[in-house]
């Protein structure tokens, strides 16, 4: 009783297979992806590898190992064994996963991440942390030595996580790297780089702004008035209602005590008798 060749068959199918041996082997299976999923529908699911290989001796209460990856998994990396250069030129990184998009049989093993040097503005200079999920997936039994080279040296570079809705850039692995099936991917994208401040708006001068300010004319100081009458000489004859000579019998409100010469009009009438000198006598 040998082991046959279940790669590629479809998971119920291999599982008939080996059931059909009847020798009490078990058949297990586990996800060829990073993501350790457990397989419900029998029917959604590629074998992408078997252990033991085929043409393997079995016997009684042998164990069965497959390892398999959802159908539209295995389709796609059958098609894609180098990493497709992305088409659509400015297409937004989430629609590449969306129906009809190139990524849109592995939904579940690409994550979205920012391009270096291409993070929204608040997330350049931070650091970024390594992936939730690694994305290299379990080294199958049947890997090539390149596969196994590429698995022990392989490593996910650390970048910002978003970008679903900003223009697509590139991804890890490159363009035309070889892929291992069932490996996790990225899609990179690319922030749009933020508006350049305005420039100001040049000031307006006005001509009447651009007109030499006219100086004011510079306030002219009234002359104090005099505190003396200027017709009289030779004492202070104030400005008052009326001045009378002291010991005359005018009534005042002012009286002048001192002789005084008469120099211009005699409004006080001091001079009586017209010699020019009032106050005299």
């Amino acid at each position: 009783m040998t082991m046959p060749q279940v790669v590629g068959l479809g998971y119920a199918e291999a599982r008939d297979l080996v059931g059909d041996l009847d020798a009490g082997v078990s058949v297990d299976d586990e996800d060829a992806s990073p993501l350790g999923r457990s397989v419900w529908d029998t029917g959604n699911w590629t074998v992408l590898d078997q252990d033991p290989a085929a043409g393997t001796a079995l016997a009684d209460e042998d164990e069965v190992r497959l390892y398999v990856l959802k159908n539209s998994e295995a389709q796609w990396f059958a098609a894609n064994p180098r990493m497709p250069r992305l088409r659509g030129g400015r297409t937004a990184a989430g629609d590449l996963t969306d129906e009809g998009g190139q990524f849109a049989g592995v939904t579940e093993l690409v994550e979205f991440h920012y391009a270096r040097g291409r993070e929204p503005q608040d997330l350049r200079g931070t650091r970024a942390r390594s992936a939730g999920t690694s994305p290299v997936p379990p080294l199958l039994p049947g890997a090539s030595a390149a596969t196994v080279s590429w698995h022990e040296r392989v490593r996910a570079p650390a970048l910002h996580e978003g970008g679903e809705n900003d223009p697509a850039a590139g991804t890890w692995p490159r363009t035309g790297a070889n892929l291992v099936p069932g490996q996790g991917m990225y899609i990179l994208a690319a922030a749009p780089e933020p508006e350049p401040e305005p420039e100001p708006e040049p000031e307006v001068v006005t001509e009447a702004e651009l007109e030499p300010p006219v100086e004011a004319e510079p306030e002219v100081e009234a002359e104090p008035e005099p505190e003396c009458h200027p017709s009289y000489t030779g004492a202070c004859v104030p400005f008052a209602a009326d001045v009378d000579c002291e010991g005359g019998g005018g009534n005042g409100p002012a009286y002048l005590s001192e002789e005084v010469r008469v120099v211009g009009p005699d409004v006080y009438d001091l001079d009586r008798d017209g010699d020019g000198v009032a106050c005299d006598s």
